[in-house]
């Protein structure tokens, strides 16, 4: 009887979640495109700095020495900015697969019997 209503609401949450994973198979989900928005937005505003600073550069405000230094921060900050972008991508992508296997698991599950 247990093992009967584990079934039965197994099935009730894939009926529910089933047209969820889907959707979100076929577009990034609501979390993945913030968060990958917030990469791109921090990324947008690094890239202003660096031409921001270049422009202070130019016209006389920084050395070239507190210029180089601004520059090489500036591009390790944009570089980990896409590190992490690509790891937060690469770890949505590995929880998909993780999920369409358990489904498939319990899919194989209720043909066996």
């Amino acid at each position: 009887m247990f093992l009967l209503a584990t079934i039965i609401t197994i099935l009730s949450i894939m009926t529910v979640a089933l047209p969820l994973i889907l959707r979100r198979r076929s577009g990034s989900s609501t979390f993945h495109g913030d968060s990958a928005k917030q990469f791109i937005i921090r990324r947008e505003n690094i890239y202003k700095e660096l031409a921001s600073i270049k422009m202070d550069y130019e016209i006389g405000n920084l050395s070239l020495e507190n210029y180089k230094n601004q520059v090489k921060l500036y591009r390790l900050e944009a570089a980990k900015n896409i590190k992490q972008q690509e790891l937060l991508e690469i770890s949505m992508a590995n929880l998909d697969d993780k999920i369409e296997k358990a489904i498939l698991v319990i899919r194989n599950k209720e043909g066996s019997k």
